[in-house]
């Protein structure tokens, strides 16, 4: 018997997220217990010609995955239905809480396809960095992500420089 449909799609989500955050060379741990973020991604670096070291710069992740989305522009549209995953990255005290929305493909398309050459996932995922002003919102919250911000291993490195940014400013630095 086949897992539930929903769980697949998380799953391929889950295999998407860890070859990006793979190929920008970083690490993504999923906290335990579950404390409502999926996964923190943190930088490494090389120490010496054996060893690697962390960076200290982290991002903290939500990852949802959905066939119903839309294109409007330049925009990609998603409908977040549980606004509690939402509010909690905007409640972060410190860090960057990004929301990671995986636009698969329309209903009876496949996703996967695989052959001899190569593994493929179709359609992306898009990134958002959740302001820190949680929604009032009960039901449900729009977000428009700019089509720009595909999540790819540029994007790892861009948010853990902004992560870099975000504490050097915290610190009081001009």
């Amino acid at each position: 018997m086949p897992i539930p449909p929903d769980l697949a799609k998380q799953e391929l989500h889950f295999a998407y997220f860890r070859a990006v955050v793979a190929d920008a060379g970083a690490t993504a741990a999923a906290p335990t217990p579950d404390i409502g973020i999926d996964f923190i991604v943190s930088g490494a670096r090389i120490r010496n010609e054996t060893e690697y070291a962390p960076t200290g710069l982290t991002f903290f992740c939500q990852l949802k995955s959905t066939t119903e989305w839309k294109i409007r522009g330049d925009d990609f549209v998603y409908e977040i239905k549980e606004v509690d995953a939402y509010n909690k990255l905007a409640e972060l005290e410190k860090g960057l809480g990004i929301l990671i929305v995986y636009a698969l493909p329309q209903e009876g398309e496949n996703p996967l396809s695989v052959d001899e050459s190569r593994l493929q996932l179709r359609k992306c995922c898009y990134w958002y960095r959740v302001p820190r002003k949680p929604t009032l919102n009960t039901g449900s919250i729009t977000i428009e992500i700019p089509r720009m911000q595909l999540f790819d291993r540029n994007a790892v490195a861009q948010l853990l420089e902004l992560d870099r940014i975000d504490a050097y400013k915290s610190e009081g630095a001009e």
